[in-house]
């Protein structure tokens, strides 16, 4: 997993501003701990586990859906090659494709209806090669 992301300096300098806190951390070991969760909460995903978020902020998972063959998944590099639009089939994995699900039960954030959930691109590739790989077998069908 890439860095948490670019507001971690911003975090840190609020952990660094609480005055009460013993045993305070460097910035080096905080960004650590901080890689080190959000590598252990990826995995977990991967393991087709869900993820729940601190606060009551809800859960992270992955799960597969049927295509939907009104709106079938474009092939973008085949229909450059062939000059025509070219459609997925997902055939490997039983006409299913993979999301990750950010599930919000009730939101306690202000405006939470606003906020959206989006993986890093390096985890959606990796999380496609783990789709294909186990045919989607180990995550579960969208219900929620």
């Amino acid at each position: 997993m890439q860095e948490v992301s670019k507001k971690t300096p911003e975090i840190y300098k609020f952990y660094r501003g609480k005055k009460k806190l013993k045993n305070k951390v460097t910035n080096v070991l905080f960004r650590k701990i901080c890689n080190d969760y959000n590598q252990f909460c990826y995995e977990s995903l991967l393991e087709g586990k869900e993820v729940l978020l601190p606060f009551g902020l809800g859960k992270i998972l992955i799960v597969k859906n049927k295509i939907n063959w009104d709106n079938p998944p474009v092939d973008w590099k085949n229909t450059k090659k062939e000059g025509s639009l070219v459609y997925h089939t997902n055939m490997e994995t039983s006409n299913f494709v993979f999301k990750f699900k950010w599930w919000s039960q009730n939101h306690v954030l202000r405006n939470g209806r606003y906020y959206s959930f989006k993986p890093t691109w390096t985890n959606r590739r990796t999380a496609s090669k783990d789709f294909v790989k186990n045919k989607g077998k180990k995550y579960r069908e969208d219900d929620l």
